[in-house]
């Protein structure tokens, strides 16, 4: 398999030199800039497979210089996938930068904080390149009538899992778990392609792990497989035929812009927000089924 090649741009030197030598280590072809200016002479040269960019390019003590911000919109516009390097990686301050660079729902743009560690971007760059290695959507069926499969992904909340499907089988939608399924050898893509038809999956977003940010705050979090699993849906199916359903105070995911979130609350209301998504997205569904389920 040839070699990924990253164009990697910050103005940081030091970071850019120790990202750098790990990356080259795993097998990256990195080249690096320091500027917008040396970035474009290097796209004009070299084929770039994958683009890292820090958001402060000019002054990283500047709270106001977003500079790396232009060269990301003007990048993504050349349809390269793009990780974003921020030291702030709020929610607020996330939603804004996809804003300005562009619509992230088919997961060409990524977002890691500078301090969270060279872990987390090889993880971002993982997410990056499976979509990218990924040839081809799955087709549609001919009949939008005949769509009664979806993808169902969830944690460690069993009852959660039960409820749901239990809900889709009564108003006659087939829910197909891959984690049941034997893999035959088969990576979880080559599995999701056997699956060729199914355009449509549900993501349940349930406190299964509980984590601790640098400064002490204490966050329930969905298993990190369900959040790849859902940012692989949104890059093969697109972010419209994806559906989360959140349970409980489960931190939300602000990165996966564009994503339809429902609460999957105590009182049912959120069968028929499902349903809805579901005809929107195609099935034929039976309105008095829906409200007997």
């Amino acid at each position: 398999m040839a070699k990924i090649t990253i164009l990697f741009v910050d103005n940081d030197v030091n970071f850019l030199s120790g990202r750098k030598e790990r990356l080259v280590k795993n097998g990256y072809q990195v080249i690096s800039a320091s500027s917008p200016k040396k970035a474009w002479e290097i796209l004009g040269q070299r084929k770039v497979d994958l683009v890292i960019l820090d958001i402060r390019l000019n002054d990283d003590t500047d709270e106001r210089d977003v500079s790396g911000l232009k060269l990301a919109k003007e990048i993504a516009a050349l349809q390269l996938p793009i990780i974003v390097l921020t030291a702030y990686p709020v929610p607020e301050y996330i939603i804004e930068i996809l804003r300005i660079v562009g619509d992230a729902s088919s997961l060409k743009v990524d977002i890691v904080g500078k301090q969270e560690g060279y872990e987390a971007m090889s993880l971002a760059i993982s997410r990056t390149t499976t979509i990218m290695n990924f040839k081809g959507r799955p087709q549609k069926r001919k009949s939008e009538a005949a769509k009664r499969d979806v993808f169902l992904v969830y944690g460690h909340d069993h009852l959660a899992k039960q409820e749901v499907m239990g809900f889709l089988a009564r108003i006659g939608v087939h829910a197909i778990d891959i984690s049941t399924r034997p893999s035959q050898g088969r990576t979880i893509i080559d599995q999701i392609k056997h699956y060729s038809p199914v355009d449509f999956a549900i993501v349940l977003l349930t406190s299964d792990d509980i984590v601790f940010s640098n400064g002490g705050t204490k966050s329930r979090r969905p298993r990190q497989n369900v959040v790849f699993e859902l940012g692989l849906f949104i890059g093969m199916l697109g972010s419209d035929r994806v559906c989360t359903l959140r349970k409980g105070n489960t931190e939300i995911l602000s990165d996966y812009h564009g994503v339809i979130y429902k609460v999957m609350d105590n009182y049912g209301a959120w069968k028929t927000e499902l349903a809805r998504e579901l005809k929107a997205a195609g099935f034929d569904l039976d309105l008095k089924k829906i409200l007997e389920a």
